[in-house]
């Protein structure tokens, strides 16, 4: 049996549109040649550097006061979420909003990690081998 081809079809007027809005979709105002204005800079490092030590400040007070919901992560977690909020309410195209929240994900759980084990990285909730089946440090005994 003869295989029969498909014409192609030519591309219609409206893709290079389509292409033209994905792009500004996803790229937003970033999408501009030269550098960027002093005013735009100084605010994205602003607002970085105050989500971060957010991120961060949250996590540390939690270790420092024994308070577990700060320690271990959740606010960090809401710091994120609400830095990526900020930039996507400002008009910043998907792709950064993106980034800002996976990198503030990724500080939250990496300082909820460090803020849970503290200096020592031992963790206050440490066990040692040789407790384990014994009934704890005293070996099963009580004082």
């Amino acid at each position: 049996m003869a295989r029969m081809h498909r014409r192609r079809q030519p591309w219609s007027s409206h893709e290079p549109h389509l292409m033209g809005h994905l792009r500004a979709t996803v790229w937003g105002p970033a999408e501009f040649v030269g550098l960027p204005p002093w005013w735009l800079v100084a605010e994205g490092l602003l607002v970085g550097l105050l989500g971060a030590g957010a991120i961060i400040g949250t996590t540390l007070y939690g270790a420092w006061t024994g308070r577990p919901a700060l320690a271990d992560g959740e606010s960090g977690l809401v710091c994120a979420a609400a830095v990526a909020l900020y930039v996507s309410l400002m008009g910043a195209g998907r792709a950064l909003v993106g980034i800002v929240a996976l990198l503030g994900v990724c500080l939250a759980l990496h300082t909820a990690g460090r803020g849970r084990r503290g200096a020592g990285g031992t963790g206050s909730c440490a066990v040692r081998r040789g407790d384990i089946g014994r009934g704890g440090p005293a070996g099963g005994r009580r004082p």
